[in-house]
C-alpha cells in the first residue's frame, strides 16, 4: 500500500475551536507567516508547501498499519485524524522496512519543521505545532484535510470526550426493543457538540441495523428485529436536524461545510451495504467537493 509520509507545521488549536473561530484561509495565512518570520538557516523552508494528508497512522509503538489503526482507534484519539499544514510530504512506503528507511532519510526535514515550530511559538507566539513522522493514506489539498479534521472531531466528539465509543455502541438494546421516548434520553449531551455527535452516530447505527434487515432478510446477528422503526428514525432524524440548526450559526464557513458534509456522508450510506465497515467520519468523498456545497 502506497502511503503519504509528511512533516508539517500545523495550527495548534482544537478542531472545534477551528470550526467556529479560524477558517482554512485564516489558517493558511497564519502558516505562511512562518516563512516570513522564521529566521532559519535552511533554504528548504522557503519551498515548504501547504497540503493535507488523509487519515493517518496513529502515534505510538503499537501502530502497525493505517487500516488497523483507523478501525481500532477511530473516535478515541485525534492521532488518526487528517492533518493539514505547511511542510513536506512524500509518497511511498508500505509499512515496515520501507517506512523505517523513509524516516531515516527525512531526519533533517523533521528537525527543520520542529525548529520552525519552536521559533514561531517562542519568539512570535504563533499557535503552531510540528506534526512530524505522520503517515497518511493519501495527499490532498490543504483545505480538504482541514475540513476533514473538523468533520472527524464533530462526528466523534462524544467518544473523544468520554475516551470510549460505548456512548455510540452500547445501546443496541434500546435501538432494537426500546421505545422512542427512552431512546430520546440518549440523544442529549452536555452541549450542542456532544448532542450532535451522539445523534449522528445513533442514527447511523440504527440505519445499519435496518440495512442488515433489508439486505439479509433477518435481524443483525444476536439481536431481534428493530421495533417501532419509523418512530425511531423520525426521532433521531428530527433531533439531528434540531441540533444542526443550533450549531450552524456558531460555525464559520469551514465548520458549516464540515457539518453539511457529515450529513451528506450519512445520507450516502443510508441504503449502501456498509454494515461490516466501521464508519470513519470525515472520510467520505463529500469532503473533497467544492466549497459551494448546497446549504
Amino acid at each position: 500500500m502506497i502511503l503519504c509520509y509528511a512533516n508539517l507545521l500545523c495550527i495548534d488549536r482544537d478542531p472545534l475551536f477551528i470550526a467556529t473561530s479560524m477558517t482554512a484561509d485564516e489558517a493558511r495565512a497564519l502558516l505562511l507567516r512562518s516563512q516570513d518570520v522564521a529566521v532559519i538557516d535552511d533554504p528548504r523552508w522557503a519551498h515548504a508547501a501547504l497540503l493535507g494528508t488523509g487519515f493517518r497512522e496513529g502515534d505510538g509503538p503499537h501502530a502497525q498499519g493505517i487500516y488497523r489503526c483507523i478501525f481500532l482507534r477511530a473516535g478515541l484519539t485525534l492521532a488518526v485524524a487528517p492533518v493539514a499544514g505547511l511542510g513536506f510530504a512524500h509518497e511511498g512506503g508500505t509499512m515496515g522496512d520501507e517506512v523505517r528507511q523513509l524516516r531515516r532519510e527525512k531526519t533533517d526535514e523533521r528537525q527543520l519543521v520542529e525548529a520552525v515550530a519552536e521559533f514561531c511559538k517562542e519568539l512570535h507566539a504563533l499557535p503552531v505545532t510540528a506534526e512530524t513522522d505522520s503517515f497518511g493514506e493519501w495527499q490532498e489539498p490543504f483545505a480538504t484535510s482541514y475540513r476533514r479534521r473538523i468533520g472527524y472531531a464533530l462526528g466523534f466528539h462524544a467518544s473523544l470526550r468520554a475516551g470510549s465509543r460505548t456512548c455510540f455502541e452500547a445501546h443496541d438494546g434500546l435501538l432494537v426493543a426500546g421505545t422512542a421516548a427512552k431512546l430520546d434520553i440518549l440523544t442529549h449531551g452536555h452541549d450542542e457538540f456532544e448532542s450532535f455527535s451522539l445523534r449522528l452516530n445513533l442514527l447511523a447505527r440504527l440505519r445499519r441495523l435496518l440495512s442488515h434487515e433489508r439486505h439479509r432478510g433477518a435481524p443483525w446477528p444476536g439481536l431481534a428485529k428493530v421495533q417501532s422503526q419509523q418512530d425511531k428514525l423520525a426521532l433521531l432524524n428530527g433531533r439531528l436536524a434540531d441540533v444542526t440548526d443550533q450549531l450552524t450559526p456558531r460555525m464559520n464557513a469551514d465548520g458549516r461545510f464540515a457539518v453539511r458534509a457529515l450529513h451528506r456522508q450519512l445520507d450516502a450510506e443510508r441504503d449502501a451495504w456498509q454494515v461490516d465497515i466501521s464508519r470513519v467520519w470525515g472520510e467520505g468523498k463529500e469532503f473533497s467537493e467544492p466549497a459551494e456545497l448546497p446549504a
